[in-house]
């Protein structure tokens, strides 16, 4: 009866710690395209973007997803990004 309880919840733990390192993974290439971007002297806006357009996986989905979003909502980009940041020292 026990196992019903813990076997679920010990795999929700495992896929969720395995997801975590998949984006930080993903937030550490993305982050290192922008600084190539950068360094070749495009501008804030265009390094995010075409940094973000690069990946295909969920990751970067989420990724564009923000910046879509604080684009939409005339936010800098600087609070979604910084909001990852908070949250992966956890």
């Amino acid at each position: 009866m026990v196992g019903g309880f813990v076997l679920p919840d010990l795999g929700i733990r495992s896929d969720a710690a395995r997801r975590r390192r998949d984006f930080r993974h993903a937030l550490g290439s993305f982050l290192d395209l922008v600084v190539v971007a950068l360094a070749g002297g495009g501008g804030v806006e265009t390094a995010l973007n075409d940094a973000a357009s690069i990946g295909n996986s969920w990751a970067f989905a989420l990724i564009r997803r923000a910046l879509d979003g604080a684009r939409l909502a005339r936010e800098t980009r600087g609070p979604p990004l910084g909001g990852w940041a908070k949250s992966s020292d956890r």
